[in-house]
């Protein structure tokens, strides 16, 4: 587990958790949140496992406000980590926003991920800045509409 901290200025979101096992991607994640100010802190993992046992030690109140999970890791997936959190809810805080990242989005995976309701959106990797402004641009046109 890494957590990078921020400058401290007002963010999006206070803390961001990034599930992912390549390092090159957890870096620029994590680069992209912190320089565009997603995010005050990111705390990345590189497996389901590690994930699992990190978010159980967690109090409510400590738990990420925003994940971004990787579909295709080795061992356990993406798919892995969000049946165990469909039969441990509790894993995550109910406003947690989700999102799952993956190298290229195919019609199977777009259907699957209809599966599980928790998820925000299925989002092609790499991170980009435009990428995270355009989770910006659409959180703020879902908060207006509630």
């Amino acid at each position: 587990m890494m957590k990078v901290s921020g400058p401290d200025l007002p963010s999006i979101h206070t803390t961001v958790l990034l599930v992912d096992d390549d390092p090159i991607d957890r870096l620029i994640g994590e680069t992209i949140f912190i320089k565009t100010r997603f995010a005050n802190t990111v705390i990345t993992q590189n497996s389901i496992v590690s994930t699992v046992n990190f978010l159980s030690d967690l109090t409510n109140r400590d738990l990420p406000q925003v994940m971004f999970l990787d579909l295709n890791m080795p061992f356990m997936d993406g798919y892995d980590f969000l049946a165990i959190l469909k039969n441990n809810p509790s894993l995550l805080n109910e406003n947690c926003i989700l999102y799952v990242l993956t190298n290229s989005i195919s019609f199977i995976d777009k259907e699957r991920i209809t599966h599980f309701p928790r998820v925000r959106k299925l989002l092609t990797k790499p991170m980009t800045k435009a990428l995270i402004e355009q989770i910006l641009k659409d959180m703020k046109r879902l908060s207006l509409s509630d």
